[in-house]
């Protein structure tokens, strides 16, 4: 008798690990303008990408019954911290002359093995590092050309695209920061945004960023290029912050933001 429950104690402890054991994720990301991929090289029929990339945290998959699970991801020295992600979609060719060779277009780690049916995440560097000592930084929040110097904190995006005769950038990231750099006490416009992708399924679906969306609003047959650099004087990020679901004059989320979607690639 003592024997069996032995087994059976053991049967039962093995199973629990096995469902709480982590499960490997690999989550796609594509740039569109519109349905049409973007990229450096050649331009669609309406655009061609000048810049993207972005900071991701707080990567989470969402249970059936709507539970939040973190999803770990796997430090790789390059472009993952466990919970920060650097995404790089220019490659330095093209129209993309402030670029690198290298690019990063997925999201990869673990999470505890179930049934999600959804995907959510911030555009954003946690508050702590995203004042710290970029000197100091570790990948893949080592690169200069995210980080704002003037702003003490880091660009959670950059992304840009022109057209024949005319085009657009954003920098986005915190703005009235109030210190210096490894001295900054709080921000009056936190700009990150959050993102929820219902329906969401690993294996099957991929995350567009959709630039079309970012820049519905924004005159792009006028000649004259447009920017964004989050600062509180430029009208022009009016449109695109509404498309990110911010409210421009504090920095908080008011909607949901437009510009992400879920894409069945499989």
């Amino acid at each position: 008798m003592i024997a069996r429950l032995t087994v059976l104690c053991l049967f039962l402890g093995l199973f629990t690990t096995c469902a709480k054991s982590p499960t490997p994720v690999s989550i796609p990301f594509v740039a569109q303008f519109g349905p049409q991929k973007l990229t450096c090289g050649e331009r669609s029929s309406a655009a061609q990408l000048t810049d993207l990339r972005f900071y991701v945290q707080d990567v989470e998959l969402i249970t059936a019954d709507g539970r939040a699970v973190e999803v770990s991801l796997d430090p790789d020295g390059m472009w993952q911290q466990r919970d920060l992600a650097l995404l790089d979609f220019e490659d330095g060719s093209g129209a993309c002359l402030n670029g690198t060779v290298e690019t990063n277009e997925s999201l990869r780690g673990a999470v505890t093995n179930g049934e999600y049916r959804g995907l959510s995440f911030t555009v954003g560097v946690p508050f702590a590092r995203n004042h710290a000592d970029p000197l100091q930084a570790q990948a893949p929040l080592g690169d200069p050309a995210m980080h704002w110097h003037w702003r003490a904190g880091y660009k959670f995006m950059r992304a840009g695209i022109r057209t024949a005769d005319d085009g657009f950038w954003l920098h986005l990231g915190s703005t009235g920061c109030k210190g210096t750099v490894r001295n900054i006490s709080a921000c009056n416009s936190a700009n990150r945004v959050r993102v929820v992708l219902d329906n969401f399924v690993l294996g099957r679906d991929a995350v567009v960023i959709d630039l079309a969306a970012l820049t519905d609003g924004t005159d792009l047959g006028d000649a004259n290029p447009t920017d964004c650099s989050s600062g509180p004087a430029e009208v022009a990020c009016r449109e695109p912050f509404s498309a990110l679901g911010l409210d421009f004059s504090t920095g908080e989320r008011k909607l949901e933001q437009a510009i992400f979607r879920r894409k069945q690639v499989k």
